[in-house]
C-alpha cells in the first residue's frame, strides 16, 4: 500500500486528487494540505508517507525548496512535482533537488496514479508532456533557456544596465506595478527567487 499525501493551496484541487487516489486499491491518501508548512508539520509529527504529491507554487514556498525539506524531514518520502508549466527549467530543478517525478496540471488520472505508482517503487516518471518536453528540448548545461515575450526581454536588459522600476516605467511609458509584474514573471520563469539570479543568468545565456 502506498500513502499519499498531497499539498495544494487549491481545495478544489485536493478534492479531484482525494476523488483520484481513493479509487485506486493500492493507493492510500493519508492527508490533504495546503502549505508547505502544515505538510512538513504532519511529517514530523506523525505522518510516514510513501509518496508527497504536490504543487511547485505554494503559497508559502517553492517547489524546489520545498522538495529539500521533506527529503530533510523524511529521506524515505519520494516526491511527484505537478505544475502548470512545463519547462525544462523547471522539471530539472524539481528533479535536482530530488524529486522523483513531474506532472504537468492537465495530466489525466491515469497519469497521475502511475506516476504515484512508478515514483512509490523508487523509479522516475515524467508525465507524456514533461517527457516530450525534456526529448524536444537542447540541453544547455543542464539548464534550458525559459521563453520570454519581447516586453520581458527589454526590461530584463533595462534592469541588467541598473535602472530601477521608476526609470524603467518611465522609460517604456508604462506603470511601475507593469514593471514589478514583469519583475515576477521573469523569476518565476527563471526559476529563482530573485533578479540577480536572473540577471546572472540571463549574461551566461547572452540575453543582455
Amino acid at each position: 500500500m502506498i500513502d499519499v499525501i498531497c499539498v495544494d493551496a487549491r481545495p478544489i484541487v485536493l478534492a479531484g486528487l482525494r476523488q483520484i487516489l481513493s479509487g485506486h486499491a493500492g493507493i492510500r491518501p493519508a492527508g490533504f494540505y495546503q502549505t508547505g508548512r502544515e505538510a512538513l508539520q504532519a511529517l514530523v509529527n506523525e505522518l510516514q508517507p510513501l509518496v508527497v504529491l504536490t504543487d511547485i507554487m505554494l503559497p508559502d514556498t517553492n517547489g524546489s525548496r520545498f522538495c529539500l525539506d521533506i527529503k530533510k524531514k523524511r529521506p524515505s518520502a519520494q516526491v511527484v512535482a505537478f505544475s502548470q508549466r512545463n519547462e525544462r527549467s523547471c522539471i530539472l530543478s524539481m528533479l535536482q533537488c530530488g524529486a522523483g517525478g513531474y506532472l504537468v496540471e492537465t495530466a489525466g488520472a491515469e497519469e497521475i496514479l502511475a506516476a504515484v505508482c512508478t515514483v512509490g517503487d523508487g523509479q522516475v516518471y515524467l508525465c507524456s508532456r514533461a517527457q516530450q518536453e525534456m526529448n524536444s528540448t537542447p540541453d544547455l548545461g543542464g539548464y534550458a533557456l525559459p521563453s520570454i515575450t519581447r516586453r520581458e526581454k527589454e526590461i530584463l536588459q533595462l534592469i541588467g544596465r541598473g535602472l530601477t522600476s521608476r526609470r524603467i516605467a518611465d522609460a517604456l511609458s508604462v506603470s511601475t506595478h507593469t514593471v514589478e509584474a514583469h519583475r515576477k514573471n521573469l523569476m518565476e520563469k527563471f526559476y529563482v527567487k530573485n533578479m540577480p539570479a536572473v540577471i546572472k543568468l540571463a549574461a551566461e545565456y547572452q540575453l543582455l
